[in-house]
């Protein structure tokens, strides 16, 4: 039998304001969350959505952790947390409280650069162990490429903490501007040393329209530190970029396993892309996780140990 190898390296943990510092500026989305789960109360909500998420991973052929993920808010010009402007934030130590008690879970932080104190929030999240940050430009109003953060990247690169940046366009959130999804921002990040997840692969979700197709492979030849997750791409309006990186062996080698857990796990786009059998096999496929390595794999596509090992080195601790 096959070992479980992969980290899941782009797990949501979702908003359950319960004093953590969580925002949902959304009473129907609010609702919807604790519908979903069938609990009482937000605590309820966030108790069963974490149990489901640890049994899936648990269940799991292939997937041995998974990086529960944080979202940082807007902030100001001053600095300081914009909460009205802010519609969806899960805090660092929301996603900290979470994984406690759960040794399958990973905790990644959010530190939006243009907080007041964002190389003290990297240095205090490392130090409690989380592995690595995830920013949402388009969502979180900032411009990855600004010179003003080369301080929090050159921190960055020093502690060794990967960049998981969203990268291409936004519409699961509120976007500031679809512009900064750009993956050809991330350079500034780069040139410090950082190494860079873009997530998504740059896709854009427009169905065949990938716009950002041209930077990655540019980005790929250009930096040894830069690197994609295959977060979402199976949904059925970023097929596009999937079927672009099938067909792309300079992308093949950088790519990380991610799923974006809870996006749903579709399979129906693949029918006429694999052969019949393995269509059959992932159509069986009961388990979250492992469905999304099948598609991949009869793709031809799969995840180097050495590559998810640098950029989470858990036989350092």
């Amino acid at each position: 039998m096959e070992a479980k190898h992969l980290i899941d390296i782009h797990i949501h943990m979702l908003p359950f304001p319960d004093g953590k510092g969580d925002i949902l500026n959304s009473t129907p989305l609010r609702r919807f969350f604790i519908k979903k789960t069938e609990a009482a109360d937000a605590a309820g909500a966030k108790a069963a959505y974490l149990k489901k998420l640890v049994c899936a991973i648990e269940n799991s052929r292939y997937v041995s952790r998974g990086v529960l993920l944080a979202v940082d808010g807007v902030y100001a010009g001053s600095g300081e947390l914009d909460a009205g402007n802010t519609r969806f934030m899960v805090a660092n130590d929301s996603v900290l409280s979470a994984v406690e008690g759960y040794p399958a879970l990973l905790a990644g932080c959010s530190v939006n650069p243009a907080r007041r104190d964002a190389v003290e929030e990297l240095s205090r999240c490392k130090e409690k162990g989380m592995v690595l940050v995830k920013v949402i430009p388009n969502a979180q109003n900032f411009d990855p490429s600004e010179r003003r953060f080369i301080p929090f990247y050159r921190k960055m690169a020093e502690l060794k903490m990967p960049l998981l940046c969203h990268s291409g366009y936004e519409f699961a959130l509120t976007s500031k501007g679809q512009a900064l999804g750009n993956p050809s921002l991330l350079r500034t990040a780069l040139e410090e040393g950082v190494d860079v997840v873009a997530a998504h692969a740059s896709s854009t979700g427009l169905v065949f329209y990938e716009r950002y197709i041209s930077t990655v492979k540019e980005l790929v030849k250009a930096y040894p530190n830069f690197f994609l997750d295959v977060s979402a791409l199976t949904f059925p309006t970023r097929v596009g970029m999937l079927l672009r990186i099938r067909n792309s062996p300079e992308i093949k080698e950088r790519l990380l396993f991610g799923s974006d857990y809870p996006v749903p796990s579709i399979y129906f786009p693949f029918k006429f892309l694999v052969g019949r059998r393995e269509y059959m096999d992932i159509k069986g496929e009961g388990n979250y996780f492992d469905r999304l390595v099948c598609i991949f794999r009869a793709l031809g596509m799969d995840f180097s140990p050495v590559l998810q090992e640098r950029l989470i080195p858990l036989s350092n601790g």
